[in-house]
């Protein structure tokens, strides 16, 4: 029988030990995740790219004069068959890389201007906060259900904001967004990862991380909960 031994940050997303830039040891969590902005994008690109599949199909097909009614129902219908397919492929495509590092006093994240750094020695967590603008679009999508139920009509709206998360580095009460992920359980998975890691930092370097605020700052969330 084969055995193989799973390391604890095996998995996503992407863990590594690293050596910083002081000799000591953390880790750098890279994942790749969609922002809610980027899976709409992704959305809208899935539906194009099945119109333009069904446009392509029917044209060639209207060229074979041997067509059977089998390769015009495939044609006609390949924008709905295609569309799923297109959606997972966009985005795939889309997602972003993240660069997250947790060093014995530090936490950096990786920006488009280069790296902010928070003070790791001071009373902190990790946790996961529903996207700011959630509220915002539950009530454009209630209006426009409603709007379009009294004129006898029946939609489903996706939503993105409403399955988006801001993962956040609190400490001081002052909150610090590192990443926001569209999806919940690519929100649970980052924020219990970091979690993890964050543990076994404190547990290795046996830091005092100061004065305790209340029970809220004494221990993280174990389970990564988000809210919901």
């Amino acid at each position: 029988m084969i055995e193989k031994s799973i390391a604890p940050f095996d998995g996503l997303p992407r863990t590594k030990i690293i050596t910083d830039e002081n000799g000591d040891s953390a880790y750098r969590i890279t994942p790749f995740e969609l922002t809610p902005l980027l899976a709409k994008i992704a959305d809208f690109l899935a539906v194009v790219s099945a119109i333009c599949i069904g446009i392509f199909s029917v044209l060639q097909v209207s060229k074979n004069q041997q067509a059977t009614d089998l390769q015009w129902i495939l044609s006609i219908t390949s924008p709905w068959l295609s569309y799923p397919f297109m959606k997972l492929l966009w985005r795939l495509a889309l997602r972003r890389p993240s660069r997250i590092v947790i060093a014995p006093r530090q936490v950096k994240v990786r920006r488009w201007y280069g790296w902010a750094v928070f003070d790791r020695t001071l009373p902190h967590k990790f946790s996961a906060l529903a996207h700011d603008k959630t509220r915002v679009e539950q009530e454009q999508i209630d209006f426009v259900v409603r709007r379009e139920q009294a004129r006898g009509k029946i939609i489903h709206k996706t939503r993105y904001y409403g399955e988006s998360f801001h993962i956040i580095f609190e400490y001081l009460g002052q909150r610090q967004d590192l990443l926001t992920i569209y999806g919940p359980e690519s929100a649970k998975r980052m924020l219990t990862r970091l979690i993890a890691c964050n543990s076994v930092m404190n547990k290795k370097n046996r830091m005092d991380e100061g004065a305790s605020l209340g029970p809220d700052y004494e221990w993280p969330d174990d389970t990564g909960d988000i809210p919901r």
